[in-house]
């Protein structure tokens, strides 16, 4: 008999076990599959960039604005002549470099200054120096053109179809927010 209860008591502790192991195991998957973890995370935000271009009065060029050049054909040597002046503004909030090209005539006897400096041609384009702008600071553009006396009429037409661009990116040596 002794044998007979043992074994009944072996029996029942096994199915016990076997079903808290089974209540333990179906525990564990709900916890896994029910968790939900959430984390803060912060913003981390290094800064604007922002450049806007400025007509001589300060409002913003539209789409359909012009700069004019004078003269409109009729070229003296010895003369300068000047384009509208533009602004170039850091809207943003970071330091920004940035350099003026122009698509005007290349051409022996004009000389293309950018705020009085000698502009360089590079593939065609009249280029100035690069300039650098601090944040929310405002600079004006002005493009001259010095004729030699030695222009010849042949030159002296009218310019059409000159575009002004200016290029802009983060000066990576200024300071940080």
């Amino acid at each position: 008999m002794k044998s007979k209860r043992t074994t009944e008591k072996a029996l029942v502790l096994s199915i016990i076990s076997t079903f808290l192991c089974i209540a333990m195991l179906a525990g564990t998957t709900f916890a896994w599959f029910s968790q939900n973890k959430s984390q803060n995370v912060s913003d981390i935000k290094i800064g604007g960039f922002g450049v806007d271009i400025l007509n001589a009065s300060g409002a913003e060029f539209d789409t359909n604005d012009t700069l004019t050049f004078t003269p409109a054909g009729n070229w003296e040597p010895g003369k300068t002549y000047t384009m509208d002046t533009f602004q170039v503004k850091n809207s943003g909030q970071l330091e920004l470099k940035y350099v003026v090209k122009a698509n005007l005539p290349t051409v022996e006897g004009l000389t293309w200054k950018i705020n009085g400096t000698a502009a360089t041609v590079e593939n065609e384009l009249v280029v100035s120096q690069q300039g650098t702008l601090a944040a929310g600071a405002t600079e004006s553009i002005v493009i001259t053109c010095e004729v030699s006396e030695d222009l010849t009429t042949s030159y002296a037409e009218p310019f059409t179809g000159n575009t002004v661009m200016v290029y802009a990116t983060q000066n990576v040596s200024g300071a940080e927010l």
